[in-house]
């Protein structure tokens, strides 16, 4: 019996999105404004953009066939800061893949995923892990009842990969507390609150924590934040503790940073009074790799 014969057509979407987000607005002229760098690239093996027709596997494709890698392709981040998240989809169309779903041919495709290979929907949305996706294609041909009418069908597979920005999501903490001084009217515990950490101009660290849902916290404390004033260097100011008010700021230093327990990171202040214990406690994963990579 002929084998069916098909072939492949590559398509990469790039959508940024709403405008919105590169919206800048200035007072006085002659200013430069330079949007965020959206660049993400889908490479074939060979590292080369993918374009239509690289595979086809023409006589192939028969029943009976065992399952057959035809097609490995990545996702390239490159130099896209913003947060993205990817569609990656086979579109099948032709003769040999009718829409009711009745054709015998079978295509998979599997996603690397720390380090290991894990079968994935073809319309899978979801947010990259890593700066490279590892994508690969798979055929088979089980034998069945309806073999013969599919003799000689033509058919094409679409890979489609859309990268979308999309806003970026929040992070929360786990535990916080809050040791200002050595009296307990000024220790406080809340978990759950808003975080976010980045580097500034300067590639200094900058931790801001926005306190929402707890009255007592929002009124003793505040929102706060840690600023690395110089390399090693934090400053610790807070809304509403006395201890932490401007110009009343914390000083701590890198080495006081204690980040022994996975997933915790201990602001620590020193005191020329002695070694009270007065710090900052905040459970966050992501804080937690963000200090220790």
């Amino acid at each position: 019996m002929a084998g069916a014969v098909f072939g492949i057509v590559l398509v990469v979407s790039l959508i940024t999105g709403t405008i919105a987000y590169f919206m800048k607005e200035f007072s006085s002229d002659e200013n430069i404004a330079t949007a965020a760098t959206f660049d993400i690239d889908v490479v074939n093996s060979a590292g080369e953009t993918i374009g239509d027709g690289e595979f086809d596997l023409g006589d192939d494709l028969y029943p009976g066939m065992e399952r057959k890698e035809v097609y490995t392709f990545d996702v390239q981040r490159n130099n896209t800061v913003l947060p993205v998240e990817y569609q990656v989809d086979l579109l099948l169309t032709g003769d040999l893949f009718p829409e009711d779903g009745g054709s015998p041919v079978v295509l998979t495709m599997e996603r690397e995923i720390d380090g290991e290979w894990i079968e994935v929907d073809h319309s899978t949305t979801f947010k990259p892990e890593s700066d490279v996706e590892s994508y690969r294609i798979f055929v088979e041909w089980p034998h069945s009842d309806n073999d013969i009418d599919f003799q000689g069908l033509t058919g094409n597979v679409a890979l489609e990969v859309i990268a979308k920005q999309v806003e970026e999501e929040p992070l929360y903490t786990g535990e916080i507390r809050w040791r200002s001084s050595s009296f307990e009217w000024s220790h406080h515990d809340t978990s759950n609150q808003e975080i976010e950490f980045y580097y500034d101009e300067n590639e200094l660290r900058v931790i801001k924590v926005y306190i929402s849902d707890d009255e007592n916290f929002k009124e003793k404390v505040g929102d706060f934040s840690i600023t690395e004033m110089e390399p090693g260097v934090y400053h610790v100011v807070s809304e509403n503790d006395a201890y932490t008010l401007r110009p009343n700021m914390w000083r701590v230093n890198e080495d006081t940073i204690d980040t022994s327990v996975e997933g915790y990171v201990k602001f620590n202040k020193r005191d020329n009074v002695g070694d009270l214990d007065r710090h900052i406690l905040i459970e966050s994963q992501e804080l937690y790799e963000w200090f220790t990579e």
